[in-house]
């Protein structure tokens, strides 16, 4: 399936054509943030929450440019050994920030002390960056619960 390109209307830069906008919320593999709950749809708010952790904001990156900068630290072997393994995390890390603030395991501080450590490995090489990148699908995996 072809991306659809994004819709920016001149007045809201957060826009997206509604047909990008499915793609990106309902073409995901990953829907449920834990193996124990059933997979059902997002609210509308979390979509809207889902989409700006992964597209980011005027202000802030999104997973998808945070993705991108990770795998142009790595080698090429390792880039496409761990692009899979990034969306996929992203995708999980991404559906259960956008829950409620009472019921995520991952929150704005979480993702925060995460960037931090992501941006040190980028500066210490492709073996570490490619390190912290394996640490960091382990710990969404103990957060959230292996995916079976």
């Amino acid at each position: 399936m072809k991306t659809p390109k994004p819709f920016c209307h001149k007045k809201r830069a957060l826009n997206v054509s509604r047909t990008y906008y499915q793609y990106v919320v309902n073409t995901k593999p990953v829907l449920k943030p834990n193996i124990d709950q059933e997979e059902t749809p997002m609210a509308k708010d979390q979509q809207e929450w889902y989409r700006k952790f992964y597209e980011g904001t005027f202000f802030i990156k999104g997973w998808k440019s945070r993705k991108m900068e990770m795998l142009k630290a790595l080698s090429p072997e390792k880039r496409e050994e761990l692009a899979d393994l990034l969306e996929n995390v992203g995708q999980r890390i991404g559906v259960e920030w956008a829950r409620e603030d009472d019921a995520r395991k991952i929150d704005n501080a979480r993702l925060q002390a995460w960037g931090k450590e992501l941006g040190k490995a980028m500066k210490q090489g492709p073996d570490a960056m490619a390190a912290r990148i394996l640490r960091l699908r382990d710990e969404v995996d103990e957060l959230l619960g292996k995916r079976g």
